[in-house]
């Protein structure tokens, strides 16, 4: 008995959460939704102000009071007016006469 050591125990910080990178960058954010949701209801909320960052969690802008934000739980906001990036496409230009269908009618084999 006095050889016997005590086993190892499990360590809950090797558990890695997904943060999606886009956080630091983005002024607004959406919350998830810590509940069970409706049909056809979305599963985030916002978007909201971010307040202030920090490692685990930001504080971001609810209905006028500040709340502290798990990181787990906030996706960025991907709107146009924070990703300049994103053009939008001339539908008009996109139909040239060079892309006239060929309306010409095939045989087939049997007729």
């Amino acid at each position: 008995m006095e050889t016997m050591e005590p086993s190892t125990t499990l360590k809950n910080s090797g558990q890695h959460i997904f943060v999606n990178k886009d956080l630091e960058n983005y002024s607004h954010v959406f919350q998830n939704i810590d509940r069970i949701i409706k049909q056809l209801e979305s599963p985030y909320e916002g978007p909201f102000l971010v307040i202030e960052r920090k490692d685990k969690y930001f504080t971001i802008n609810i209905k006028g009071k500040n709340v502290n934000v798990s990181l787990d739980r906030l996706k960025p906001d991907y709107s146009l007016e924070d990703n300049p990036k994103v053009t939008t496409t001339d539908h008009n230009k996109l139909q040239t006469s060079d892309n006239k269908p060929d309306l010409t009618q095939k045989q087939s084999r049997a007729g």
